[in-house]
């Protein structure tokens, strides 16, 4: 699968998943809908603590994380396009260059 299939399943995943999940008040191991419905229920430990507030923000770190790399990804191609233009710049200078430097040789010379 190629990156930009995968990253447009993520993107379809997250645009389709339930918006702002929290843990509970009154049980940390508990995601709620926004209005206070449970979703998940973890256990009580502290790692499941853990897992249940990852899991009430995975929708919106989801969503930045996606806007980062889409930023990024424009970014790369921008700076790739212009550094494709600055080599093509650098091709011709030095071929002018050359041509310069043959015009300016005087003949018996060795060339270096």
């Amino acid at each position: 699968m190629r990156d930009a299939d995968r990253l447009a399943e993520i993107q379809d995943r997250a645009a389709k998943a339930t918006d702002g999940w929290q843990t509970s008040d009154t049980d940390p191991g508990v995601v709620n809908t926004a209005d206070g419905q449970p979703i998940a229920v973890f256990g009580g430990s502290r790692q499941d603590h853990h897992d249940a507030a990852f899991t009430a923000h995975a929708r919106a770190d989801m969503d930045y994380l996606l806007r980062e790399v889409l930023a990024l990804r424009s970014e790369l191609a921008a700076t790739t396009g212009q550094l494709q233009r600055l080599d093509g710049e650098l091709v011709r200078l030095r071929d002018e260059n050359r041509a310069y430097e043959r015009d300016l040789a005087i003949p018996g010379e060795d060339a270096a």
